[in-house]
């Protein structure tokens, strides 16, 4: 399993409008594969583009002592940071689903 930053979903989640919780110093986590899903090594989870062009992620992080991150995101093609996490995950058909790279800390 990879190891990244929690900081990189931190600053994600809190970049894109749906930051839940303070954090004073990044924790080392690492990020386990959805099942039925062939993920890259550094995967942090799946985007999935629906039919009206929706993406929709699903994020999974383990960290030390039992500490799990779960995140359900939507981006609709009218949402200002739309382009953004598409440019981020890459190219997606409707239907498609594809592996989610950690974001850059």
């Amino acid at each position: 399993m990879a190891r990244v930053l929690v900081a990189s979903a931190v600053v994600m989640h809190l970049a894109h409008g749906t930051g839940l919780w303070p954090i004073a110093a990044p924790i080392p986590i690492q990020h386990e594969r959805p099942a039925g899903i062939q993920t890259a090594e550094e995967s942090i989870g799946t985007a999935t583009m629906e039919a009206d062009g929706t993406l929709e992620l699903r994020l999974i992080a383990r960290g030390p002592g039992g500490l799990r991150g779960e995140g359900f995101l939507r981006y609709s093609p009218s949402d200002p940071k739309y382009k953004e996490i598409l440019d981020h995950v890459g190219p997606l058909k409707p239907g498609e689903t594809r592996s989610v790279a950690p974001w850059p800390d």
